[in-house]
């Protein structure tokens, strides 16, 4: 009865699973969610497995991936994930967006309207219909926090990231900083994290795919959810407003 209950959109692969399974080896029911069901129960039932045989008999013990399917683009699914936590478990303690994608094309001249819209639509808009979809959730718990995953194309217009998504990024931090002032009033902790290179199924859209020995050297997503785990442990008097989290060779100046 006293476990705690998160919501991980984007929580099938990348930056989100590996937020999702660290707070599951906290003790977390996590609901993770995106748009490829057959992606989300097959992570579920392999952290099950591994949660079967636990590495470490000190950790507490692990709580559980919850297959949600939904696209966070679309207010019905994302409402009715929502309606599914509120039946289940009456509120929720943490939610992680984290949900993102990105194209090939990177530039102005090359990036078409419809790859324009499709990245505001996930990256930013579906940021903020999951946000207000999960707030009535959040509100009177112990102590909520939502953590808002954006990028450090959110504070430096890197080319590299393509226009449409730091765009869709520099959106995401201005919903961070709006967040963290309004959720105070209400007893919520937002946090947005700006992550840089992460080895994640998201380099693959580049132009020209980072190698192995590269992807080694970028942060992990299992550290993005070590952070996220660690600023969760902080007291509700504790604000952590932004952070970044980059690779010791990224410079972002």
């Amino acid at each position: 009865m006293n476990q705690k209950i998160a919501w991980v959109t984007g929580g099938g692969t990348g930056i989100g699973l590996g937020i999702a399974r660290a707070l599951a080896d906290e003790g977390y029911a996590v609901y993770i969610s995106g748009r490829r069901s057959d992606v989300l129960e097959r992570e579920a039932a392999a952290y099950a497995a591994d949660a079967a045989t636990p590495a470490d008999a000190a950790k507490p013990a692990a709580g559980v991936l919850i297959p949600a399917a939904a696209d966070v683009s679309s207010d019905a699914a994302i409402a009715a994930v929502a309606d599914r936590i509120r039946g289940e478990h009456g509120g929720l303690d943490l939610l992680a967006m984290s949900a993102g994608v990105n194209v090939a094309h990177r530039s102005i001249e090359d990036t078409t309207p419809d790859e324009w819209r499709k990245l505001l639509d996930i990256n930013a808009t579906g940021s903020f219909l999951t946000l207000k979809a999960a707030l009535p959730l959040l509100k009177g718990r112990a102590n909520p926090l939502v953590v808002n995953i954006a990028s450090v194309a959110g504070i430096r217009a890197l080319r590299m990231a393509g226009v449409a998504y730091a765009a869709s990024k520099f959106a995401l931090a201005s919903l961070g900083v709006f967040g963290g002032a309004e959720l105070a009033e209400a007893g919520i902790r937002m946090t947005t994290i700006h992550p840089g290179e992460v080895n994640t199924p998201i380099l693959d859209q580049r132009a020209t795919p980072p190698p192995a020995e590269k992807r080694a050297q970028m942060v992990q997503p299992a550290d993005i959810g070590a952070l996220v785990v660690l600023i969760a442990k902080l007291p509700p008097t504790t604000h952590v407003a932004e952070m970044v989290v980059k690779p010791r060779y990224q410079e972002i100046i």
